[in-house]
């Protein structure tokens, strides 16, 4: 979802990043700068990832957008958390 939302609107390519152990890209969408965050850890530990980003450019939980699938989903559903 991420990717074809980030392709339709020419926002740029993701690029890996070591540190946050995810793949990541900073756009700009109406004057907001936006990260998008790919962690590329197992689901469970995927805090790994976005809690350092988070705390590096202090975003703060309310402004943390997550979107997830469940097994329990039936295919195509998806569930978007804020916080």
């Amino acid at each position: 979802m991420i990717d074809t939302f980030v392709d339709i609107n020419k926002l740029g390519s993701f690029s890996y990043d070591s540190k946050y152990k995810s793949e990541l890209l900073t756009a700009t969408i109406d004057d907001e700068k936006v990260i998008f965050c790919k962690p590329q850890t197992y689901m469970n530990r995927s805090g790994d990832a976005v809690a350092p980003l988070a705390q590096f450019y202090k975003i703060t939980p309310k402004d943390i957008i997550v979107i997830h699938d469940e097994i329990d989903f039936v295919t195509g559903r998806i569930a978007l958390k804020v916080g």
